[in-house]
């Protein structure tokens, strides 16, 4: 009767071992082995053919699992808090040395240097489906031009509430900008065509100003013309997607950038003819505009996301 009892105490705690238990192997800590078997010049895990009984190295809690899934191989995992790949895989270099991967051959076909970070000997085919390579274009255009004393604005400008070109003539450089005002939202057009893979656009703005306190409210609104369509749509609103409010530098006549990432651009798409407003809200009725005196933007600048 005590053999029998014994031995159901046995398959109880065999069945009721966890995971973590059934397959540690220590350095003679609790429930762990204090060594290999010596028998054997091949030691094998042969038990360890899942998840649920895999190999566990760590503290119980968290642990990395070696085992080999039916499915998909072998699999070496972390386990935190007893969820499989609840963790970030990081491996870090000392200085000098690298992250390779070889082919059968032994040559690399993949590399990071530590040093520098730069991926090489690596090849990027975007015209694969399976493939996504994200590209950014980014380009800055003067606003305006002078030719001698005589300012002209570089893009549309519309009949009323546009912005004033003027001459800024220093004493080594001749150049231009565009003065908006503080009382009225001026603006000034650009039209581009989204390119293939278009996926976002971020707009910049290059100013300055007399004033050195308060901040100057800046909008970037585009409206798409899709094939088909007439080409007179109207702009949105000014608004907090397509607005930030920049506030202005403590000495005088510094040059400023403002910045808006993602601008709101409804239902785009590559192909379709964008047309875009630049303006500042002097009202403030999108974002806060409190700066006195003009605003004085010498360029606009556009990056377009493309994916290919």
């Amino acid at each position: 009767m005590k053999k029998v009892a014994l031995f159901a105490v046995v398959v109880a705690l065999l069945v009721g071992l966890s995971r973590v238990d059934a397959a540690k192997i220590g350095g003679g800590g609790s429930g762990g082995l204090t060594g290999w078997p010596t028998s054997a010049i091949t030691k094998i895990v042969t038990w360890a053919n899942s998840f649920a009984n895999a190999l566990g190295i760590g503290d119980g809690t968290d642990y990395w699992a070696l085992y080999r899934d039916p499915t998909t191989g072998l699999q070496f995992n972390c386990v935190v808090g007893g969820t499989e790949n609840a963790c970030n895989y990081l491996r870090k270099l000392l200085a000098g040395f690298y992250f390779e991967i070889q082919n059968a051959s032994g040559t690399s076909i993949f590399r990071v240097t530590n040093d520098t970070g730069a991926i090489t000997n690596a090849t990027l085919d975007a015209t694969l489906a399976s493939n996504t390579l994200v590209l950014y274009d980014e380009r800055h255009f003067p606003v305006a031009t002078c030719q001698n004393t005589t300012a002209s604005a570089t893009f549309d400008i519309p009949t009323t509430n546009a912005p004033t070109a003027t001459c800024d003539t220093g004493t080594n450089t001749q150049k231009a900008y565009l003065a908006f005002n503080d009382a009225t939202d001026q603006s000034f057009q650009d039209h581009i065509i989204l390119p293939v893979g278009f996926v976002s656009l971020d707009a910049s703005l290059r100013w300055k100003a007399a004033a050195t306190t308060g901040a100057a409210g800046w909008c970037v609104q585009l409206v798409r013309v899709p094939d088909g369509s007439t080409s007179d749509p109207a702009y949105p609103a000014q608004a907090a997607g397509n607005c930030v409010s920049d506030t202005a530098k403590g000495t005088t006549l510094q040059e400023n950038v403002a910045s808006i990432a993602g601008v709101t651009c409804t239902s785009c798409a590559a192909g379709d003819h964008v047309y875009i407003r630049v303006s500042r809200d002097a009202d403030g009725g999108a974002v806060t505009d409190s700066m006195t005196g003009d605003a004085l933007l010498l360029t606009y600048g556009r990056a377009i996301k493309v994916a290919h």
